[in-house]
C-alpha cells in the first residue's frame, strides 16, 4: 500500500513564502520496493513515473501541470519558465511566477534551490561534475541578475544531498578540473568535493555565505537516498523542488 511521500526540507527558506524539499528513496513507497522516483530510470516504466508526478503534486496540493520538469542534459543551460513550460533539455530552471513548482530529478549529482526574497524569483538547478565543470551554477545566476535585476547577496540558497566527499571517487580525467577540490586516493583514484567546488562558485558570484544552507549528507553513503554509484540500474531519481507561496 502506498504511503505519504516522505520529504525533508531545507531549513533556510521562509516555509511562509516558499514551498521545497527533496523527496526521499521512500523505498517502501510501493509494493515492489522500488521506492519513489520523479523520473524514468532503468526499473521505473514511464507510467509509474507520471502516476509519481501526479502523487507528489497532490501532496503538495498543486495541479500536475504546475510541475515544471526539464530533460537534464548535464549542459549549462538555464531557461526562464511560464506556465505551460514543455519539457526541454536544460539544468536549470528560472522563474517569477508564484504557484509554479520547478523540479530537477537527482541520483548523485547536486540539487541547488534559490530564492531571491526581494525580486521574487526563484531557481532550480542541475550541478553534477560535468555541471559544475561548466559553471552552471554561475551561468544560472548570471541570467537571473541580467533579466531581473537581481543582487546575488540577497539570495538564499541550498545545496541538496549529493555524492559526498569522502565516497564520490573519481579518475583524473574528472579531478583535472578540481585542483583545488580533490583528494587522492589512490595512484589513480581521487575522491570529489563537489559541494565545496560548488560553493565556490555560488561565493564568487556574490552570494553570502550566511544565506547558504549545505545539507552534510551524502547519497552515496545515506540509503535514504537514491544513488546511481551505489545502486546502478535499481536506482530511481528524487525529486528537489522550489516553489513561491
Amino acid at each position: 500500500m502506498r504511503n505519504v511521500i516522505e520529504i525533508k526540507q531545507p531549513d533556510i527558506f521562509d516555509k511562509n513564502k516558499i514551498i521545497s524539499g527533496i523527496t526521499l528513496r521512500n523505498v517502501h513507497y510501493n509494493t515492489l520496493l522500488k521506492g519513489f522516483s520523479i523520473s524514468k530510470a532503468d526499473c521505473f516504466s514511464e507510467d509509474e513515473v507520471e502516476q509519481n508526478r501526479i502523487a507528489l503534486a497532490n501532496q503538495l496540493q498543486i495541479k500536475r501541470t504546475q510541475l515544471i520538469l526539464q530533460k537534464q542534459i548535464h549542459s549549462d543551460i538555464s531557461n526562464i519558465v511560464d506556465e505551460g513550460y514543455p519539457v526541454c533539455e536544460s539544468d536549470g530552471l528560472i522563474t517569477d511566477k508564484i504557484g509554479l513548482c520547478l523540479v530537477i530529478s537527482l541520483a548523485d549529482c547536486c540539487g541547488l534551490l534559490i530564492f531571491d526574497p526581494k525580486q521574487k524569483i526563484i531557481a532550480a538547478i542541475h550541478s553534477g561534475w560535468k555541471g559544475t565543470q561548466k559553471n552552471i551554477v554561475g551561468k544560472t545566476i548570471a541570467k537571473i541578475v541580467e533579466n531581473y535585476s537581481s543582487n546575488p547577496s540577497d539570495f538564499v540558497v541550498w545545496i541538496s544531498p549529493c555524492a559526498g566527499k569522502e565516497d564520490y571517487e573519481v579518475g583524473e580525467d574528472v579531478a583535472r578540473f578540481f585542483p583545488d577540490f580533490i583528494q587522492r586516493k589512490n595512484s589513480n583514484k581521487y575522491l570529489l568535493d563537489l559541494k565545496s567546488a560548488i560553493l565556490e562558485q555560488l561565493l564568487s558570484k556574490g552570494v553570502r555565505i550566511s544565506n547558504i544552507e549545505i545539507s552534510p549528507e551524502s547519497t552515496i553513503s545515506n540509503t535514504n537516498y537514491h544513488s546511481f554509484r551505489r545502486d546502478k540500474e535499481k536506482s530511481g531519481r528524487m525529486a528537489a523542488f522550489i516553489m513561491m507561496r
